[in-house]
């Protein structure tokens, strides 16, 4: 039993390529290359993914002559690719035909391929290969259709595709720490709704997904039961199929060793190593582990992540991105040369943080998204409360783990991304990476971008938003069970689940985070002659530049909008607060009619 990872054919000039290949391997028994392993610890799902894996046959046009790598073309083959590897790339020559296409789908039923403009797999046309005198030995590539050798003059990161990504790596998703906000006082940050229908803990998922990581672990502590609940409904074990894959919880506990909570990051993830392994799961150990903040937005690929990180043969990757020096004052600052070598990590520098900026007065600030081996963590973390480096307490990743790392000589390298991320510990942050998904031209990342790898958000079916009579909405977002009564306005805000918006209302810049619980027409109605209060805003009211929790009720005629403009104000006996010029209506709060605010 042995594993085969590609497979490489090179096919006689004459052969036709529209015919049928057939690939028989003869195996007789385990070599030295190819060790042999136990059938059992490989997955079912995952041996048959092996054994249907994409065999991509090539045929390359010109003949081998003298290249320039410099200039990266020559007088007798002007169809040499631009980025100077000195070799023909199938997207220097003509694309095939859709006949071509057609036919090789057709006649090889073994085989199977992804076929896009722009491909180093597309076939060139009858009379581009008829023009040369005779053909030249396929290129070798990787299943994913991409050349093996990169150019040493410019390295290109590779993408490590979804069953790789699968079967070698884990994610630890970071979502049990505190944060000072009014939010915060029923559940954890991570477990506060973005975009009316997901919670943050969504996003690193859906990140992992889209990557094709199915192995997760959330690490949670403070006011953990919402997360809990969420991650169990929303990503059930079935939900994977025969991947094997999962998203567990892994809860802040009392142990043999450890009575108390979480000292720090480092430390949640020393607590849960003997999870983290997998020894108990029955599959293969991960090589690497990808480590994520749960409080965070941002759309990144992290199999190129990934990628580089293998390329570098790096034994920690941080993700890092330019910032300006004030807000670096308050992250971790990563001090590294051209290729990404770090050299440096300061992690909350303050003042000192203009001895690490460029001449454009930026920094290179960790996003909180790291890639470690498996090694490289387990010797850092497995030696009780300490580190091997002069008895360090390993408690945070930035302040110890990263530090402790570069001392013992570690291949430590950042990856720059170039995309969006907003990190949302605070309330101004949260509310202004709401508000900038409502944006029909300046939002940097899209809604549906967050949610492209989700496909059971909540676990539970509502109807959709629903308008009655006229209505003025405006670069808002509605979710799923809101309703608007005749004569409302919504701009730029968003509209969470289950929310009744009353007619005549205004609702500016805002956020109204929703209701868990449904209510039909029927049911209002008779609480309406019972005179009970229905969860949402009245009629005639205005609320701008506030955000409204789960379950508040906002009387008819009430006015949110903070003219006063006070800075900071604790009304929580009367069902507000005021943080950072921001109105928040606290969680089942009850604001009277005609309340002014």
């Amino acid at each position: 039993s042995i594993h085969i990872k590609f497979c490489f054919i090179r096919i006689p000039h004459s052969l036709d390529v529209r015919a049928k290949v057939f690939v028989v391997v003869d195996i007789a028994a385990p070599s030295r290359d190819f060790p042999a392993t136990p059938r059992s610890r490989i997955p079912y799902r995952e041996r048959i993914i092996r054994m249907n894996a994409r065999m991509c046959v090539m045929r390359s046009a010109g003949p081998r002559t003298t290249r320039t790598r410099a200039a990266g073309r020559d007088e007798q083959n002007p169809s040499l690719s631009e980025t100077g590897r000195g070799r023909v790339t199938r997207s220097d020559v003509t694309r095939s035909s859709t006949s071509h296409v057609n036919n090789m789908r057709e006649n090889s039923a073994m085989t199977s391929a992804v076929w896009k403009e722009g491909s180093p797999l597309a076939f060139p046309s009858p009379s581009v290969a008829e023009s040369y005198s005779r053909q030249e030995p396929p290129t070798v590539v990787d299943s994913m259709g991409r050349e093996r050798e990169m150019e040493k003059e410019k390295e290109v990161v590779q993408i490590v595709d979804c069953v790789n990504m699968g079967s070698t790596t884990r994610a630890v998703i970071l979502a049990g720490g505190e944060q000072k906000n009014p939010l915060t006082h029923y559940r954890a940050m991570p477990a506060v709704s973005i975009g009316s229908c997901m919670m943050l803990i969504d996003v690193p998922i859906n990140n992992c997904l889209s990557a094709g990581i199915n192995k997760m672990y959330v690490l949670t502590q403070f006011q953990s039961h919402q997360i809990n609940s969420h991650v169990a409904s929303a990503y059930p074990p079935q939900g994977f199929g025969h991947t094997s894959g999962w998203v567990d919880v892994l809860t802040a506990q009392q142990t043999v060793a450890a009575k108390e909570w979480y000292k720090g990051s480092a430390d949640a993830i020393r607590r849960n190593l003997m999870e983290l392994k997998d020894e108990a799961r029955g599959v293969e150990p991960a090589e690497d582990y990808v480590i994520m903040s749960g409080t965070a937005v941002y759309n990144m690929e992290i199999s190129r992540v990934v990628g580089f990180h293998r390329m570098r043969k790096a034994d920690i990757t941080i993700c890092s991105l330019q910032m300006g020096a004030e807000a670096a004052k308050t992250k971790g600052v990563v001090v590294a040369d051209e290729v990404g070598l770090v050299s440096g990590f300061h992690e909350k520098p303050g003042g000192r943080v203009s001895d690490l900026v460029n001449d454009d007065n930026q920094a290179l600030v960790s996003m909180g998204v790291y890639v470690i081996k498996r090694d490289v963590m387990l010797r850092l973390l497995e030696d009780g409360d300490s580190s091997s480096m002069g008895g360090r307490p390993m408690e945070h990743i930035g302040h110890h783990m990263i530090p402790a790392a570069l001392e013992i000589g570690a291949r430590v390298f950042t990856y720059e991304h170039d995309g969006y991320w907003k990190d949302v510990s605070t309330l101004r942050d949260y509310y202004e990476a709401n508000i900038a998904l409502t944006s029909k031209s300046k939002t940097p990342i899209k809604f549906f971008e967050l949610e492209r790898a989700i496909s059971a958000k909540k676990g539970k079916m509502l109807p959709p938003a629903k308008m009655c009579g006229s209505v003025d909405i405006d670069e808002s977002i509605l979710g799923d069970g809101a309703i608007l009564s005749d004569g409302c306005v919504s701009r730029r805000s968003i509209i969470g689940e289950n929310v009744l918006v009353g007619a005549g209302s205004i609702i500016e810049d805002s956020l109204l985070l929703g209701s868990p619980v449904w209510t039909s027409e029927s049911q209002r109605e008779a609480a309406k002659a019972r005179g009970d209060l229905i969860f949402g805003v009245g009629r005639n009211s205005v609320l701008k530049r506030c955000v409204v929790d789960e379950n508040a009720y906002i009387g008819d005629g009430c006015i949110v909008r903070n003219d006063a403009g006070v800075a900071e104000a604790d009304r929580s006996s009367e069902g507000y607060m005021i943080q950072d010029g921001l109105i928040v209506v606290l969680k089942n709060a009850v604001i009277p009619d005609g309340t002014v605010i």
